[in-house]
């Protein structure tokens, strides 16, 4: 299968390159150098995702998709509207130019932030927990916003052209094994990660190749998040200090329950994330 894969210089593209690159002919895109270490055969396209033509022409004959390109939350070099154009502009080109090429698939990364990541336990704006889809959804940044809008531009043309799409919407994405700000996060008496959220890469990956090949779905919204919560405090121990009135939807939570609900997706592309922090970190659980 011919590949068209946006963001392909970033941690997840790289790894994406590595896990198909053996199986699958791609073409790789992003406006940052290549980087070291390519997967033979891999085409490298260096261009702004703001660039149409450059979009088109580099997706020509592509037969699926995966589209992970985005500027960052929160990068503070980079205004706010600016973050916002490049994500939305980009998601439409790369839409239009998989209508163009007849491209069987379009999976792109979404975001846990899409539904408005809670600032802090005080200041959370979460109406339940965990959270899933049916979750309102309330940005609170340029980049949660784009993330939003980028869900309901893949709809639009699922229903308009006919071309499917599977928007996966991440949280923080880890590795379990090497990333030594998440093992400090973990223990952090006030986490930055405020509804314990993660994945690591490699189940990031197999979501991504899962929903590859899911050509019998028009258009899905789906949370992929580890099967445990990334702190090291029991969950219900944590719900009572994260916000003890917050309706909890669903079994009593146990002691390593994540705070959102993956059931849709283990419905839908019968895919359930393998990696625990805890295990990857030699800890019990």
């Amino acid at each position: 299968m011919r590949l068209f894969v946006t963001g392909a210089a970033g941690r997840l593209g790289f790894r994406v390159l590595e896990r198909f690159s053996a199986s699958h002919e791609i073409v790789a895109f992003d406006r940052a150098d290549p980087p070291q270490g390519l997967p033979a055969g891999v085409r490298y396209v260096q261009a702004d995702l703001r660039d149409a033509r450059a979009v088109r022409e580099a997706c020509t004959g592509c037969e699926a998709v995966v589209h992970l390109a985005a500027i960052p939350s929160r990068v503070p070099t980079i205004p706010q509207a600016e973050i916002f154009a490049i994500n939305t502009q980009g998601t439409y080109h790369v839409l239009e130019a998989a209508d163009r090429a007849g491209a069987g698939m379009v999976v792109l990364a979404s975001s846990l932030c899409a539904i408005g990541l809670p600032m802090s336990a005080e200041n959370h704006g979460l109406s339940y927990l965990p959270i899933d889809e049916d979750h309102p959804c309330r940005p609170n940044h340029a980049y949660d916003l784009s993330k939003r809008l980028n869900e309901l531009t893949a709809e639009t043309f699922s229903r308009l052209s006919g071309v499917p799409t599977i928007c996966l919407r991440f949280p923080a994405l880890i590795d379990v094994r090497h990333d030594k700000w998440f093992a400090r996060e973990t223990r952090s008496s006030s986490p930055k990660l405020v509804l314990g959220d993660y994945l690591d890469f490699s189940d990031a990956v197999g979501a991504i190749d899962v929903a590859l090949y899911r050509r019998d779905l028009k258009h899905e919204v789906l949370f992929v998040n580890a099967e445990t919560i990334g702190v090291a405090t029991p969950t219900p121990e944590y719900l009572q200090r994260f916000n003890p009135r917050l309706e909890w939807r669903g079994p009593a939570p146990t002691a390593t329950a994540p705070l959102i609900n993956c059931a849709r997706l283990k419905r839908v592309l019968n895919f359930t994330p393998a990696v625990s922090w805890r295990q990857g970190m030699g800890t019990s659980g």
